[in-house]
C-alpha cells in the first residue's frame, strides 16, 4: 500500500527543532550516556549505560533513516537523534516504528516528529490509556520507585545490590519528573492490523502483527535484504516467559518466524539485552512448537495421557533442544507455566 507522508515536512521540521533545542542546550554532564553497536554500515543499535536499557536500533536505508523505538524519556530520544545524525552524517528520518506500547520504548517520539510514525492499529489507544487517566504517560514508574523505596529501607545498606537498587530509584525518578514536564504526546499517525510492507528502495521493510504478548500491540520487524529482524519486548537472549494472561498466539509466532527464517536473518535485535542469532532464533519458534504441542496434548487427551507427559517432561525438553542456542536452566522455571497458559488460550479459542 502506498505510503502517506507528512505534508509540510519544512515547517514540521522547523518545529521539531523548537521543541528539542532547550534538551539540546542543557549542559554536558547532563547529556544522557548512549553505548552504540554497530551491525553493519546500515544499521547502529543504541541503548543507556544500563545492560538492560531499552534497544533503539537505526537502519539507514536510500530514501530515509528507519528508527525502531525511541527510548523512554525526551532527553534520551534527542540524545539518541542527535548521535544517530553524527553516526550516519545525515539527518532524513523517514519512519519511526513502535514496537508496542511500553513507555520506555515510546515516550522519546517527540524528538522524531518529523518522521511518519508507525504502529499496530491498537497501540495508539494504549498509548493515550495513561494520558486520559493521570495526565501522565507512565504513572507506575512513581509506584515503582515507592515499592523500591520500601525494599532499600529494608535491605543492607551498604551492600551492592542496594546501591544498584538506590541508583535505579534515582533513574527512575528522574523520568518520571521529565515526563511529566517536558514530555509532547506525539502518538503514531499510521498503523495496520496484521502485516504492513514499505518499499525503501533496495531494501523492504516487513511489520508483521505477533498476536500479543507482552501488550496487546507488540510487533515484529524483518528487513530480509540486512537481514535485521526487530523483535520489540517479545522474546530475549534467557527470557521465554509466555505465561500472560493476554497470551501469544503460537500458530501465529510459528507462521511469522517461519516466513522470517525462510529469508536472511543475521541479527535478531529484542527490545532489552544482545541481539539473538538466525539459530537462537529458530530454537526458540521449535520450543513454542513443543509448548503448544504439549498444550494440545492436555486439552485432547487429558494431563495424564502418554503424549502430554512425554512433551511435559523436562527430560524430553532437554533432549531436543540445543543448550548452546536456548537457556535450559531458565525454561525448566517457566515452560509448566507456559504451557498451562497455552492450555488456557486453546480452551478459549475452541
Amino acid at each position: 500500500m502506498p505510503i502517506p507522508r507528512y505534508p509540510y515536512r519544512a515547517l514540521v521540521s522547523a518545529l521539531i527543532l523548537v521543541i528539542a533545542l532547550p534538551l539540546a542546550c542543557r549542559k554536558a554532564a547532563e547529556e544522557p550516556p548512549l553505548i552504540t553497536t554497530r551491525l553493519s554500515d546500515r544499521t547502529l543499535v543504541l541503548r543507556g549505560s544500563h545492560p538492560l536499557s531499552p534497544r533503539v536500533t537505526a537502519f539507514a536505508s536510500d530514501k530515509g533513516l528507519i528508527v525502531f523505538d525511541t527510548m523512554g524519556t525526551p532527553s534520551q530520544a534527542a540524545a539518541v537523534r542527535r548521535r544517530i545524525e553524527r553516526e550516519f552524517g545525515r539527518n532524513d528520518f523517514l519512519y519511526v516504528i513502535n514496537t508496542h506500547d511500553h513507555w520506555d520504548h515510546w515516550c522519546g517520539n517527540q524528538a522524531f516528529a518529523d518522521a511518519l510514525i508507525i504502529s499496530h492499529a491498537s497501540c495508539p489507544a494504549e498509548m493515550q490509556r495513561p494520558l486520559d487517566a493521570a495526565s501522565h504517560p507512565a504513572p507506575s514508574l512513581r509506584e515503582t520507585v515507592e515499592a523500591w523505596k520500601k525494599a532499600l529501607a529494608g535491605s543492607d545498606l551498604a551492600s551492592e545490590s542496594a546501591e544498584d537498587l538506590r541508583k535505579r530509584i534515582a533513574s527512575f525518578q528522574s523520568a518520571y519528573e521529565e515526563l511529566g514536564r517536558d514530555f509532547i504526546p506525539t502518538l503514531p499517525t499510521l498503523t495496520f492490523t496484521d502485516r504492513l510492507q514499505i518499499d525503501l528502495g533496495k531494501h523492504t521493510l516487513k511489520l508483521y502483527f505477533t498476536g500479543g504478548y507482552e501488550t496487546p500491540d507488540d510487533i515484529m520487524a524483518h528487513i530480509p535484504e540486512e537481514g535485521l529482524v526487530i523483535l520489540g519486548d517479545t522474546f530475549q537472549r534467557g527470557q521465554y516467559y509466555a505465561a500472560f494472561e493476554n497470551g501469544i498466539d503460537v500458530p501465529k509466532w510459528r507462521e511469522i518466524l517461519e516466513a522470517v527464517l525462510a529469508d536472511k536473518v543475521e541479527f535478531a535485535v529484542p527490545g532489552h539485552g544482545d541481539p539473538l542469532s538466525r539459530e537462537e532464533l529458530a530454537e526458540i519458534g521449535k520450543y513454542l512448537k513443543i509448548t503448544w504441542e504439549g498444550a494440545e496434548a492436555i486439552v485432547d487427551q487429558g494431563p495424564d495421557s502418554d503424549r502430554a507427559r512425554k512433551v511435559l517432561s523436562l527430560e524430553t525438553l532437554s533432549s531436543l533442544l540445543d543448550p548452546a542456542l536456548i537457556d535450559l536452566k531458565g525454561l525448566e522455571a517457566v515452560h509448566r507455566y507456559n504451557v498451562e497458559a497455552f492450555r488456557r488460550r486453546i480452551l478459549k479459542t475452541r
